[in-house]
């Protein structure tokens, strides 16, 4: 006991620490400051630029993931030439991690490609699609898909006829030869089951509107027995690519097509003359023994009167005079007339005159005749239609069509005004034996 007293005496002896004066009031000011508004925005700005420091670093050492967002098709590797593929392999789209940001990322950077080595017909499952990189620091993260199903066929080959699809037919009076081909058969290959189904490939060769020797050159349609288009045979290689197609035409000697004229009659009232004519049909087919034809170059329609007709449009149905031993389906014709207002000149129909076509050819103008207005005085108005011409100089000129103006030419004193239509049309074509 009496040691625990002393004990307890000794520890009673001495006074716990306290701080008394300027050190309690230092102290004090140290914690205030540490929590106050420039302390706090001091620790703020420590710990942004600490988390900018880290995310540089970690940029510079883990470079970031993209999507390349261009798809890249696939091909294929190690197929036996034997075989081919029923189904295309499609595309896929890659992640890739790029360490340098100067890298230029194209699709020539990858090969894309499924490994065929071995492999027969058959269907194939999730054939893995690999993808390598032809340039250092680029990597492929992801491949979606990452498989494919690949379908493989024994790859056959065979020759298929070329076979002409005629449209529509040529116009009366004129016949078509037989259509020459080249080539006339074609080779094609491909997956064995959709060759097997092809028994001809196909050209069309529209007729409509045609009068002479055509050629046309085109891609043939590969077609079954049913003369359908065979599914899938765009994949098919044909060679060659395109036929081409020589259609000879030939008029038939017992008809000719020929411009149809409208004689005019009388003057108008005075003032007046005409501003335009048209006539429907502008031709026909006309039908006779050769020698007739040869000697026929035109035909007319029954004379209409213009007299007493003042401005305004009229139309009017009239018969078509053939010449003796010369017949056409063709029977009538519409006429259309336009008169408007003219100062002292009067119009005068005026054939058109082809000349100086090369040997060997011949010239077909239409309209066979122009309207053309001339002014001058009224005693040579009245006589001017006998003298006045319209040429046409094809020095020069071959087989074609073409838009030309005729060269009006005009008794002395007359002045030519305007030319209705200004330009005719001009086919020139060789002479058929």
């Amino acid at each position: 006991m009496a040691e625990r007293a002393r004990g307890d005496v000794s520890r009673s002896a001495y006074p716990r620490s306290r701080t008394f004066g300027n050190a309690a009031l230092g102290a004090q000011r140290q914690f205030s400051w540490l929590w106050s508004r420039e302390s706090l925005l001091r620790l703020a700005l420590s710990l942004v630029l600490a988390v900018a420091l880290w995310l540089y670093i970690t940029e510079k050492e883990n470079p970031a993931v993209l999507d390349y967002g261009q798809a890249l098709p696939i091909t294929v590797q190690n197929l036996s030439r034997a075989f081919t593929l029923t189904n295309s392999p499609g595309t896929v789209s890659l992640r890739i991690r790029v360490d340098n940001p100067n890298v230029l990322v194209t699709p020539s950077n990858f090969r894309v490609y499924v490994n065929l080595i071995g492999k027969g017909p058959g269907v194939y499952r999730a054939v893995p699609v690999q993808v390598e990189t032809t340039t250092s620091g680029i990597h492929v993260v992801q491949v979606t898909p990452s498989t494919v199903d690949i379908a493989i066929e024994k790859e056959v080959t065979a020759n298929i006829p070329v076979h002409v699809g005629l449209e529509h037919t040529v116009p009366v009076g004129y016949t078509l030869l037989p259509p020459q081909l080249n080539p006339t058969t074609l080779q094609i290959s491909g997956p064995a089951s959709i060759v097997s189904q092809v028994t001809r490939a196909s050209v069309g060769l529209d007729l409509r509107n045609i009068r002479s020797t055509i050629q046309i050159s085109e891609k043939p349609l590969l077609v079954d027995n049913q003369g359908l288009s065979v599914a899938g045979s765009s994949t098919l290689i044909v060679s060659p690519p395109i036929v081409t197609i020589t259609a000879p035409i030939r008029a038939l000697q017992s008809y000719k097509t020929m411009p149809l004229l409208v004689p005019l009659r009388g003057q108008p009232k005075p003032g007046y003359g005409i501003g335009a004519e048209s006539v429907q049909p502008a031709e026909i087919t006309a039908q006779g023994s050769p020698t007739r034809l040869t000697k026929v170059s035109t035909v007319s329609t029954y004379p209409i009167s213009l007299s007493h007709r003042g401005a305004g449009t009229f139309k009017q149905r009239v018969g078509i005079q053939l010449p003796k031993g010369v017949t056409s389906s063709t029977r009538s014709a519409i006429v259309t007339v336009q008169l408007i207002p003219v100062a002292s000149s009067s119009s005068i129909q005026v054939g058109v005159a082809p000349e100086f076509v090369q040997r060997g050819l011949t010239a077909r103008v239409g309209p066979a005749s122009v309207f053309v207005t001339v002014v001058g005085p009224a005693s040579k108005l009245a006589s001017a239609g006998g003298s006045m011409r319209a040429v046409l100089n094809l020095a020069g000129y071959g087989v074609g069509t073409f838009q030309l103006a005729p060269t009006i030419e005009a008794p002395r004193g007359l002045t030519v005004g305007e030319v209705n239509p200004p330009l005719v049309t001009v086919t020139i074509q060789s002479q058929v034996p």
